[in-house]
């Protein structure tokens, strides 16, 4: 997962609609209007919110950060909505929604939602490096919302997917050749004994190796959140 930079500015379907006064009020045409749909892409990079895959262009589903059957009146909030793959939507999350023991829920519009204490993520509000880190290509929680988030959204293990997974294991592997190659560059001009034209080799190496690195971790590549935090490189 990775910090989502969400739009400040309501799509203007958003803006317009009603709120919804029960579950069924709640209109597929509203949240996943043409504008919604594709502001949630464009903020999102069209990777999924929780785990980050790439999504192709035809794909449409919008998905509600609390469920819109429990909590109707946010069906049609902005806040609300992320854009997600149809594993973590509606195999993995579908209607779950755990809080902290000591949460008091919201079960009406008039209640206070900043009572409760959501267990999972929601990338649009919440860094997720505070409570997700990784171990090469595994996810670690490290506080109770990042063990929760991990495991509702099966981040570490999808039988039914496995290319996930090993498209991040591969992506963590090719990372590490660039870093690693990077730290041999950087000894090189540490040693007194490099001539000039030793030296020069190393400086483009340097600059290669970040200029992949750099690639592999921008803001639209699927899984660059489990790479961002692992190394640094001066």
């Amino acid at each position: 997962m990775r910090k989502i930079d969400k739009s400040p500015l309501v799509p203007v379907t958003l803006l317009h609609a009603p709120v919804p006064t029960s579950p069924a009020a709640v209109r597929e045409s509203i949240y996943k209007a043409d504008d919604v749909r594709q502001q949630l892409e464009n903020d999102q990079h069209y990777k999924c919110a929780y785990c980050e895959c790439y999504l192709p262009l035809q794909y449409h589903d919008v998905e509600h950060y609390r469920p819109k059957s429990h909590y109707y009146w946010l069906g049609h909030e902005w806040k609300n909505l992320l854009y997600s793959c149809e594993r973590c939507n509606r195999l993995y999350k579908k209607t779950r929604f755990p809080l902290a023991a000591d949460s008091i829920q919201a079960n009406a519009p008039a209640d206070d939602i900043t009572q409760e204490h959501p267990l999972l993520i929601n990338p649009s509000e919440i860094d997720p490096a505070l409570h997700i880190r990784f171990d090469k290509h595994e996810a670690k929680g490290v506080t109770p919302e990042g063990k929760m988030t991990i495991e509702v959204f099966h981040l570490n293990d999808r039988n039914e997917c496995p290319e996930l997974i090993d498209n991040r294991k591969q992506l963590y592997e090719l990372y590490k050749i660039e870093i690693d190659k990077c730290r041999v560059f950087e000894q090189i001009l540490q040693d007194p004994n490099s001539t000039q034209a030793i030296i020069n080799v190393a400086q483009e190496g340097i600059r290669l190796c970040k200029e992949s690195i750099s690639n592999m971790t921008a803001l639209n590549k699927p899984f660059s959140g489990m790479l961002i935090s692992q190394f640094q490189v001066s």
